[in-house]
């Protein structure tokens, strides 16, 4: 099952001139697609922060409705009219509702759709798309910059299509999308080599384990206090993994990274006393085992010991099947 976690968060440039975040994020699953979708505003459009929002609430609504249709159409020229088509009816929607120019409207537009096992990718302008093939980051999509420096294509510009990028294909051992708008690619992507941080893979270990709630509060900690300190720049970011192997494997976590995700106090005189309970809980559940058994066998009483059991459902790494719990195979 694919989980999905996105944020965006005003950069300190911005907060100095009163402006509002022009970076926007969306997630959505229907007609189960799984889609992540970022815009980036541009700077000199006083509006485009509401152009960023239709951009990625329209293509999330249209690659939902037409991903089979878009997917077999082996016509990639067609693909991208019929896509930034849509874009553009809806930006001129947009721009008549608030008595704009349409230019007042120019975002750029980052998306990872994913259904089963089959995926669509599409970028215009700045901003990077990764992902994650078996243990290694790759690039998907590098930023696309204009004539000059500091300049990008949007979706309004005139040459919008043919700066387009589209990929489709299986997700054969793919487990995790990324999508960063270039306030973000700070942090997170190496110009000089165009690779992406490491960092991003713990990022979706998280998401593929936490509860959601859980993952956004790590991710808007780590944004508010660490990633916009690099950048004057609005910073957001859409991630969308699954589980896997490398991003659910419990046993080769250390010690700090399992504090991390089970709520545990790193460092105190008890986390090893702690970690070791429920590393004794997931490994005893190889076979399925009763709430009787785990409490007999870990000598701790059975309202304890379903407390830890939660909390273990909650991360993904065991499941409830009746009256029984077992460890999830991955």
């Amino acid at each position: 099952m694919w989980k999905a976690v996105n944020y965006e968060v005003c950069g300190r440039g911005h907060e100095k001139t009163s402006m509002p975040c022009q970076d926007r994020t969306f997630y959505s699953t229907n007609n189960n697609v799984n889609i992540i979708a970022l815009a980036d505003g541009a700077g000199s459009a006083k509006l485009s922060h509401y152009g960023a929002e239709t951009v990625i609430k329209a293509a999330s609504e249209f690659i939902s409705n037409n991903f089979d249709a878009l997917i077999s159409n082996e016509d990639g020229k067609q693909v991208k009219i019929e896509i930034l088509n849509y874009l553009l009816d809806s930006l001129k929607s947009k721009s008549v509702e608030l008595a704009c120019d349409l230019k007042e409207l120019a975002s750029t537009f980052l998306m990872a759709a994913v259904r089963e096992d089959v995926f669509l990718i599409s970028h215009i302008g700045d901003g990077v798309i990764g992902y994650l093939k078996g243990c290694e980051l790759k690039i998907a999509s590098k930023p696309e910059n204009g004539e000059f420096a500091n300049t990008t294509t949007f979706v309004t510009s005139k040459d919008a299509i043919s700066a387009m990028k589209l990929f489709k294909g299986n997700c054969d051992n793919i487990n995790g999308f990324v999508l960063m708008s270039d306030g973000t690619a700070e942090s997170f992507y190496y110009k000089k080599d165009a690779t992406l941080a490491p960092v991003l893979i713990k990022m979706m270990h998280r998401n593929a384990i936490l509860e959601h709630n859980k993952m956004f509060e790590n991710v808007k900690l780590s944004f508010d206090s660490v990633v916009v300190n690099n950048t004057q720049d609005d910073c957001s970011i859409a991630i969308m993994s699954r589980k896997c192997g490398i991003l659910c494997d419990y046993r080769y976590l250390s010690d700090k990274e399992k504090c991390d995700l089970l709520g545990i106090k790193y460092g105190t005189t008890s986390y090893k006393k702690q970690i070791s309970k429920f590393d004794n809980i997931v490994e005893f559940l190889h076979t399925s085992r009763t709430l009787e058994q785990v409490s007999r066998k870990l000598y701790i009483k059975k309202k304890h010991i379903k407390k830890s059991l939660d909390r273990l459902i909650n991360m993904g790494l065991i499941t409830r099947v009746g009256h029984k719990f077992e460890k999830v195979e991955v």
